[in-house]
Order: structure tokens, then sequence, then C-alpha cells
């Protein structure tokens, strides 16, 4: 009988590889949530032949030698505040975590961009934090892909649905036999479940007005919205020599690569609203600066304190302002640039409050 796509699993830590090329041990693997679609990583070789050689006495290949491999895959979920938190915090590389008390404890976590001046975790801080990614595709492939990096993270929000996220990451190239790893308990929500963390779209908040000045809720007038956290990675780079094989000590099994650093970030919003007023194009057309502040809220966790997705954009300028139609509607989808804020000393700063006590602590 076939296998099912039902049966995909796969596990990850909070914390953080304590070295680019040393992955987490088993026991920090504990983590896991569920996710749409068969995402599932894609292990590719780089390979070379001699086909293009002459003088063999035919026009194939007589020769093929596997050079370098390279892991990538997609992850997308309905949101809830414990994947935004990890999502982030490896995206982004800077956590500042507070503990807001309670019964249970919340925890407040806000992720900024880690300064690419610098040491940074592992001698550069261009290097994102990287983590160990277990996943079980069938029940006799299980694979341990180390020195993994969030390249991009996109939150979306339509009307009547669940904020979602979806993640792109990228590997080191590097996989392991995993068959005897003990999966985390998917029906744990400390573990694996997505228990009372899920984000609603009905929960949005949009706070959008002149930078500096008063902001106004746009929450009833927006049909949907779009933030997108991307890095651009110097790939080839990574392949240093001396960084090692697929398998240690056989130059026959390809390169892996050994750093992975990021050469630009880029930052898009995009929004949807109703066409009520001119403020939007009066706006694109006066190049006016503004600011946004979009809020997503679950379930209490205790007091006032709730599972909660937040970013704050301080500086933005709108890039375009169509106008179209939805139905019997008009709509304006609004692009924006996002810019440095000098005060902020980053573009944006995203804020999860949820149940989990740290990220990013060394393995």
């Amino acid at each position: 009988m076939a296998e099912s796509i039902v049966q995909i699993q796969w596990a990850y830590s909070n914390k953080r590889q304590a070295a680019y090329a040393t992955r987490n041990p088993d026991v920090d693997i504990d983590q896991s949530h569920p996710f749409e679609g068969a995402d599932i990583a894609d292990h590719v070789p780089n390979m070379s032949d001699n086909a293009a050689l002459l003088g063999k006495g035919h026009e194939f290949a007589t020769r093929n030698e596997i050079l370098s491999w390279d892991v990538r895959f997609r992850r997308s979920f309905i949101m809830t505040s414990k994947i935004a938190g990890w999502a982030f915090a490896f995206h982004c590389g800077k956590v500042t975590t507070v503990n807001l008390g309670g019964s249970p404890v919340a925890y407040s976590h806000v992720f900024e961009y880690q300064d690419p001046v610098g040491a940074g975790f592992y001698g550069s801080g261009r290097q994102q934090p990287a983590v160990t990614i277990v996943e079980r595709v069938a029940s006799g492939l299980a694979r341990r892909f180390p020195s993994c990096q969030v390249m991009s993270v996109e939150v979306t929000g339509q009307l009547a649905d669940w904020t979602r996220i979806a993640l792109d990451m990228i590997g080191s190239g590097k996989k392991e036999d995993a068959s005897g790893f003990t999966f985390p308990d998917s029906t744990n929500p400390a573990t694996g479940g997505e228990g009372l963390g899920l984000l609603r779209n009905a929960g949005l908040l949009f706070m959008h007005g002149p930078s500096g000045g008063v902001q106004v809720d746009l929450s009833c007038d927006v049909r949907s919205f779009r933030f997108r956290s991307e890095m651009s990675f110097f790939e080839t780079d990574g392949y240093c020599p001396g960084s090692g094989y697929q398998i240690s000590g056989d130059p026959t099994s390809g390169q892996i690569r050994n750093k992975l650093e990021f050469g630009r970030r880029a930052v898009m919003l995009e929004f949807v609203v109703n066409a009520s007023s001119t403020t939007f194009h009066t706006r694109l057309e006066a190049s006016a600066l503004t600011s946004a502040v979009l809020t997503t809220t679950g379930a209490v966790i205790s007091g006032a304190n709730a599972h909660l997705w937040r970013v704050n954009v301080p500086q933005v300028k709108y890039k375009s302002v169509p106008i179209g139609t939805d139905g019997d509607q008009v709509i304006y989808t609004v692009t924006a640039v996002i810019f440095y804020d000098q005060g902020l000393a980053n573009p944006f700063e995203v804020t999860v409050v949820n149940t989990t006590p740290s990220y990013l602590v060394s393995s």
C-alpha cells in the first residue's frame, strides 16, 4: 500500500545550534507543528558529467560526479503565536524576552534584525542562527537536516479566515539518517499541537497614519494584508574549500556549505482596502511618510495577556495604489516601501506573546 501525505512528520528546536556545522542534539529537537500541504525538503545534488568532451566515440556521458548538495523547503501554517515566534526568532536573529507573569506564564518576545556588523552567533553578523530540522516523509525515510536557516517569512490575512504564515528555509546540504528519532507528541500543544495559540484574522487591528502623527484604525476597511521579510544569501560562497563532504572523508559524496551569510535584506508590506476616500492616492502623490502597526490576537493566556503577533513599521511610503474592483466594491491595493528607522535602528520590529520561555538559546 502506498504511503499517505498525512503521515508526514517534522520536528525542530527553539534552541539554535551552538555552531553552524554542529547540529542540535536530538533531545533539543522537541517541537513540532501541523503545516498545510506536503512541503517536503528538496535535497538535490549539483552534478557534472563529461558529455561535452569529444573523442569518446559517441555523444553520451561516460562519467557523472556529484560536486555539491543543497537543501530547501517551504512550510505553510495556519499561524499560531508558537510558530510565529519560532519563525521570526530564526529569521531575524535578535530577540528580547520579558516574563509577563500570570498562570500560566506569558512571555513577550520582541524580534528585530540582528546587527550585520560584528561577530554574531558564528563569527559573522551576516550569518543567521541555524537549527536542525528532522522530517519523516514515509515510514522508511526519516531525514535529519542540520544547519538550516529561515530565508523568508510571509504573514498574510484574509477576511473571515485564519492568519497564515509561510517560511522558506535553506540548509547546508547535509543529510543524516534519522530512523531512530522519536518525534514530539503532536497531540500535546506544548510540543506539537496548535493549542489555544491560533491567531484569527478577525482579531486584526490595523493602525495606520502619518509617521509620528495620529494613527487611525483601518481594520474594518482592510480586506487582506501581506507582510514579508526576505534574506538574499551568498549561497555559492558557502561552499568554501575544506567545508567538508556529505559523508565525512568521502570526496565522491559531494561538498556541503560550512557557512551561509546573507547579502541583502528586503521587507514589503501590501494591503487591500475598500475605496472610501482619496487618502491613499493623496499620500502616494505627495510621497508622504506614514507608519503602520498590525496586530492579530488569539485566546487569553492569563490575566490581560493573550496570544499575539504584532508588526510595527515606523516609516513607510506608498509605491503604488492601483484601483480595482472586487464584486460590487471598488478597492485599492496598496504596495508600500519600508525604510530604515533611525530611532528603532531597524526597518521593523515584531512582537509575539505566547507561553514559550525562550528562543535562540544555544544547544
